[in-house]
């Protein structure tokens, strides 16, 4: 009995520690030398070893960037959300001060009416995100609030490197600023092409190198949260949610009034967790597969179980419902019970049909 009841255990606590583990190195991060301004969080970031990236240098002009600068390298972009109790202005003039003490040279700055007509549109087009629905990423920049809206250029050259800045601070589309600070560090192209001759060539002398597949890779990523879940079959659980995992810990107090003399296990309380790797068709849509356990005991009654074990596969679709909740839809297809009493041949081995719930989440 202990043997069979060790190894659920076991394989549950695995599955969990690999899905955090494994995916947690996904997360997204800020530049060390420009960091975020305080109390921000990442709404949407993409990175690429290599790439192109034109800087806005004038004012827009018929919603259009009169001059613009285009230069190669290491490019990291990242979308921040700001604490509700900042403005926008406070942000640009933290980050003037911070590139100011840092010996930046400002190549361009503007504000509000100087910047030209639909200038955060304009701006905002020289460098797109590439994965952009329009949803959490160019809309609160492109749709602010021009009169409270800001664009900084700047550049460090210094005998290690050349670093180029670029931010465009807006606010009126949420209650809090919001800001697009993108980062190129200049560097050389060193990816090579290479070729392996097929059956019959000469290799050796033929092989060359390949460029590294990954500078022009983009990443999407999300920072780590942290909530509270609600789900249609009473459970409430502490969820922790990222940019390709989310775990949760859950539990759901099950109380029993049976009529006198019949099944006596009449209060159960469930406690469990689940863990699902997230896909990420668009920014604010996450397909989840993962697994769920949960595990009885017992609140009264006077049936002692050794075993009272529910789990089972789970596929989740979760839909960021602006910056603080998120509704998930949950379908369990196969569901495994185990129950084991300490009275002899008491295991039981079932499965339930498929089942379906609703989750609220509200994240801090």
């Amino acid at each position: 009995m202990n043997k069979r009841k060790n190894t659920v255990i076991l394989v549950t606590t695995t599955l969990l520690m690999f899905f955090a583990v494994s995916i947690y190195g996904l997360e997204a991060y800020d530049h060390p030398e420009i960091g975020r301004y305080e109390g921000s969080s990442i709404i949407h970031q993409e990175s690429s070893n290599f790439d192109q990236y034109r800087l806005g240098l004038a004012a827009a002009t018929d919603g259009a960037v009169s001059e613009t600068l285009t230069v190669e390298g290491k490019v990291l972009m990242t979308l921040y959300s700001g604490p509700e109790d900042a403005s926008s202005f406070e942000v640009i003039t933290a980050y003037r001060k911070l590139l100011q003490s840092n010996q930046f040279e400002i190549l361009f700055s503007c504000e509000t009416s100087d910047c030209g007509g639909q200038f955060l549109g304009a701006f905002y087009e020289l460098a797109p995100f590439a994965n952009d629905p329009g949803w959490n990423n160019s809309s609160p920049i492109t749709q602010g609030n021009p009169d409270a809206s800001y664009v900084l250029v700047a550049k460090s050259e210094s005998e290690e490197n050349t670093i180029y800045m670029s931010i465009i601070v807006s606010q009126g589309w949420w209650s809090y600023p919001v800001y697009k600070l993108d980062i190129v560090e200049v560097q050389e192209f060193e990816g090579k092409i290479s070729s392996v001759t097929g059956p019959g060539g000469e290799t050796g002398d033929d092989v060359r190198e390949q460029a590294d597949a990954s500078t022009t890779e983009r990443t999407a990523r999300r920072p780590l949260r942290f909530g509270v879940q609600l789900s249609s079959d009473s459970y409430f659980g502490l969820l922790l949610y990222a940019n390709r995992f989310e775990l949760s810990a859950k539990a759901q107090a099950m109380l029993y009034d049976y009529p006198a003399g019949s099944d006596p296990d009449d209060g159960i309380l469930m406690i469990g967790a689940h863990a699902s790797f997230l896909f990420k068709p668009t920014e604010n849509i996450d397909l989840g597969l993962g697994v769920d356990v949960r595990r009885g005991i017992k609140l009264s009654g006077d049936i002692d179980y050794v075993q009272y074990m529910d789990g089972g596969p789970r596929l989740s679709i979760n839909y960021n419902l602006g910056k603080h909740f998120l509704v998930s839809g949950v379908l369990y297809p196969a569901w495994i019970v185990v129950r084991e009493t300490t009275s002899a041949d008491s295991f039981t081995l079932d499965a339930k049909i498929p089942s379906a719930a609703v989750a609220v989440s509200f994240l801090f």
